[in-house]
């Protein structure tokens, strides 16, 4: 079973570490959520709205940059990261998750929003490898295939030309 829950407009939200079979999330603002027998909690993770290129979560140009506990938390979900190359070479992304609970897509989009890379496999995780040029801008998209939810990890990582 898989308990989703969308927090946004939720202030002080307690949620328990996902896996734990039986629970209470309370907040603040709503009534609690008492769950029994569920596998995976999918709660709305830090960085909500990101939803759009107007609202993707800037990271930065970072030569590596790793985000832990992130979710797609339900079948309109989606999430924008904002990512500037910083330095010409290979932009490498890496989205982890397991793929039984609910599979995750990867999109590339450069500055206009156009699709640059993608990864739509079928199994544990997705990865995108691309050259890119230093201070160029990129969007990355990650969106659950046919409504899937499901947490995820990203690791980003940009490496120089080598010489």
């Amino acid at each position: 079973d898989i308990l989703a829950l969308n927090l946004v407009n939720v202030t002080g939200a307690q949620v328990p570490q996902s896996g734990i079979p039986d629970g209470v999330v309370t907040s603040a603002s709503h009534a609690d959520v008492v769950y029994t027998n569920i596998e995976t909690l999918i709660a709305s993770d830090r960085f909500e709205v990101n939803n759009t290129l107007a609202t993707a979560t800037v990271l930065g140009s970072e030569p590596e940059i790793t985000l832990r506990d992130l979710s797609i938390h339900d079948q309109d979900d989606e999430d924008f990261y904002k990512i500037t190359a910083n330095k010409t070479g290979k932009l490498i992304i890496n989205a982890f998750f397991v793929d039984v609970i609910g599979d995750l897509d990867l999109q590339l989009l450069d500055s206009n929003g156009n699709a640059v890379a993608g990864s739509v496999s079928t199994t544990d995780n997705e990865q995108i490898i691309v050259p890119v040029v230093s201070q160029e801008m990129y969007f990355l998209r990650v969106h659950g295939f046919d409504g899937a939810v499901n947490n995820y990890e990203l690791e980003i990582e940009n490496f120089v030309v080598p010489v």
